[in-house]
């Protein structure tokens, strides 16, 4: 459900570059128990990070100098009373693989922090939201809202053919508390999440080898866990890298931003393929951008090398071990040229 993630992953970054976040460790209540996967942000050592800060920058920049959704988002504080970078202390994301796999996982994102739940009921009724109450659940039916957040931003493509008509999307949250806000496609996933919060249907339980990976890790930003079913779907063009479980995470270390992707395969044989696969792919990209001589080819070249030599592919049995290390400091730059249009 690409709009759950998306906006999801919106008040992630938001909250992430707040210098007051509070601490929220991963926490799977909110998720059922039949979810393929989680992603989890700790928004408060993403608020200690270099990266945050020049993420928070330059989004103030764009707010200022390009006026992009300004409008939109300081009418969203006044009339909700959340600001996401001070409101939200964390974000997780439940993700369920589709039947029949033809389109993105459906997602719940249970968003907590400090809310008002009285001024978001009246923010929803004013706009013409439906609003309705499942026991300790507030269910806010917000499909108009979304459809009219859509429609505000625009299509930015440079194809002049007319784009082929939206399917509606539906999009619904659910105020547990003041603390807890749940985000979803369905009113029915809403209603799913909220009964594992009130005890009355069991919570996801993350595998046994995730806690240990996370520790491993020290404290990194992002923590997420795809379980067969949806790894093994969103590697259904390459049967080859199908895993057991694939574990992602994402941190400051130092100077370097380190990506790690920890993947479980069935058999030995599995995972050696899947290293020899990801050691053809590399030298594929490193042949692809040595056949351009242009100065941003060059460029990205240059960029893309820094990367693979940081890479460390280690095959422990039935697992593979990935990680790469890249330049806070090369990474913001990338950053500035792309703000500036360049």
């Amino acid at each position: 459900m690409k709009k759950t993630i998306l906006l999801a992953t919106a008040l992630a970054v938001s909250a992430a570059t707040a210098a007051t976040a509070i601490a929220a460790p991963l926490d799977s209540k909110g998720i059922p128990a039949d979810a393929d996967g989680i992603i989890h942000v700790d928004l408060e050592l993403c608020a200690k990070t270099a990266i945050g800060a020049a993420i928070k920058q330059f989004s103030e920049k764009t707010l200022v100098e390009k006026n992009t959704g300004r409008e939109d988002y300081e009418r969203f504080k006044k009339q909700t009373g959340i600001d996401p970078e001070k409101d939200i202390s964390g974000v997780t994301i439940g993700l369920f693989k589709p039947d029949g796999g033809t389109r993105m996982p459906s997602a719940i994102a249970v968003v907590r922090g400090t809310f008002s739940p009285d001024k978001i009921i009246a923010a929803a009724k004013e706009n013409k939201c439906a609003v309705t109450t499942r026991g300790a659940l507030t269910l806010i039916d917000a499909t108009t809202l979304a459809a009219a957040s859509r429609g505000a931003v625009g299509d930015d493509s440079e194809n002049d053919e007319p784009a082929a008509p939206a399917k509606t999307q539906t999009a619904f949250a659910g105020i547990v508390d003041k603390n807890t806000i749940l985000v979803a496609e369905t009113a029915a996933i809403v209603e799913k999440a909220a009964a594992t919060l009130s005890g009355d249907a069991g919570s996801y339980a993350p595998p046994a080898v995730l806690d240990t990976f996370g520790k491993q890790e020290g404290a990194p930003m992002l923590l997420a866990c795809f379980t067969r079913g949806l790894a093994n779907d969103a590697a259904s063009s390459m049967p080859i890298l199908k895993a057991e479980n694939i574990l992602v995470a994402l941190s400051e270390k130092g100077s370097s931003l380190r990506a790690r992707i920890y993947s479980e395969y069935a058999t030995p044989e599995a995972a050696r393929k899947t290293r020899a696969a990801v050691q053809m792919l590399i030298g594929v990209l490193q042949m692809g951008a040595a056949s351009s001589d242009s100065a941003e080819a060059a460029e990205q070249m240059q960029n893309l090398q820094r990367l693979i030599d940081s890479l460390k592919i280690n095959l422990h049995d039935k697992s593979l071990d990935i990680t790469a290390d890249y330049p806070v400091a090369a990474l913001i730059e990338q950053m500035k040229k792309y703000n500036a249009g360049e």
